[in-house]
């Protein structure tokens, strides 16, 4: 995958807000996950690269998107690493991946504060106050790590398109119960 892909890949999902309802222990609480522009720039790792073009985060996307190639260079794999979970993160948000609510706010072992982590036990997808922190693979203590985080139970995940406002089921739980 290239950064173009990602940029595209990010681009998408920014058309939606998708909204979960998780539940544990009788109690249930929701996520409501949006995709700002300006967070591309640290999903993509390009703030690790000191690119002139690429450096306001407010447009970053942007140029990216209108075919500008700032990638001559060497990109470190950790950096092209979080280019190829940006083009799966859609998978991830719905198919029910499983959804994690951190401990004080932070990954044992990590230095990112996020509220949720979503996982399909490959990627780390790190969410804070609706919105992505960080994204990339996870090596095996991280995963273990997150293991030992609250785990959810995902009941209901609605997609609404921005543009139309239609708001669509993409998965429900055999265990939800509309009240």
């Amino acid at each position: 995958m290239t950064l173009k892909d990602a940029a595209l890949a990010y681009h998408e999902l920014m058309k939606y807000r998708y909204s979960f309802l998780l539940g544990r222990k009788g109690k249930t609480e929701t996520l409501v996950l949006s995709f700002p522009k300006e967070s591309f720039h640290h999903l993509a790792g390009l703030h690790k690269r000191d690119i002139m073009r690429v450096k306001n985060k407010k447009y970053a996307l942007e140029i990216i998107l209108d075919g500008e190639d700032i990638t001559k260079g060497d990109f470190s794999k950790a950096q092209i690493d979080r280019w190829n979970c940006l083009c799966r993160l859609k998978t991830i948000i719905e198919t029910n991946s499983f959804v994690f609510r951190l401990l004080k706010q932070q990954l044992p072992g990590s230095k990112i504060h996020a509220e949720y982590v979503l996982t399909d036990q490959t990627v780390l997808y790190f969410v804070k106050t609706g919105e992505p922190v960080s994204v990339f693979t996870a090596r095996e203590d991280q995963l273990v790590n997150v293991n030992h985080s609250i785990r959810l139970t995902t009941l209901k995940i609605e997609r609404e398109n921005l543009e139309t406002g239609l708001i669509e089921s993409i998965f429900v739980s055999d265990s939800y119960k509309e009240y």
